[in-house]
């Protein structure tokens, strides 16, 4: 049905850690009427990405019932899961536990120390495709006067025909304006 709530829930605090440590787990179980389920522990089980498993212990939550948390320790890289089992009162004996399953990735944390030199050939590419200038840290003190000659927002470049040049104009209006004067003065108009 829409709008049900899921009978057991697991939910990990991050889908992807970047450090080691330890992952918060929280389940929300619930039984056949879906009301919380009482306990004060639930039993897990998480498989590490070598294949081990731990068995682990979630602790209820005193101030919301039906509510379970652990802190799973992870110290190896790549695919974890846990896997939840609860046996709901009220169900008959020969009925299955539910087990529900929720999976996580742990990164170690040198991911970002990919590349961190700076690659001087590769800016000055960028700089000179895209009209700019590699000013090293050596020349930081001519930022300011090359922000200010070079103010990409305030800079625009038009082509336009000569005839619309204010100086051609005048200067084709001059010679005109000389011609003129010339024939009247020698009378050849």
């Amino acid at each position: 049905m829409a709008g049900t709530p899921d009978r057991v829930k697991v939910n990990v605090a991050r889908t992807v850690q970047r450090d080691g440590g330890s992952m918060p787990v929280r389940v929300l179980a619930r039984d056949l009427d879906f009301t919380p389920l009482p306990g004060e522990a639930l039993n897990a089980t998480v498989t590490a990405p070598d294949g081990s498993t731990l068995a682990v212990e979630l602790i209820g939550d005193l101030n919301e019932p039906g509510a379970f948390d652990a802190l799973v320790p992870v110290d190896a890289d790549g695919p974890w899961s846990i896997d939840v089992t609860t046996a709901t009162p009220g169900e008959s004996q020969g009925a299955a536990p539910w087990v529900v399953t929720a999976r996580w990735l742990v990164q170690s944390d040198t991911a970002e120390d990919f590349g961190w030199l700076q690659d001087r050939a590769f800016l000055q590419r960028v700089a000179a495709v895209s009209g700019g200038e590699y000013l090293p840290l050596e020349r930081i003190d001519e930022l300011p006067a090359l922000l200010e000659r070079r103010n990409a927002a305030a800079t625009r470049q038009a082509r336009l025909p000569l005839w619309n040049m204010p100086f051609l104009f005048l200067l084709i209006g001059g010679a005109r304006g000389v011609e003129w004067l010339a024939r009247l003065r020698w009378k050849r108009v």
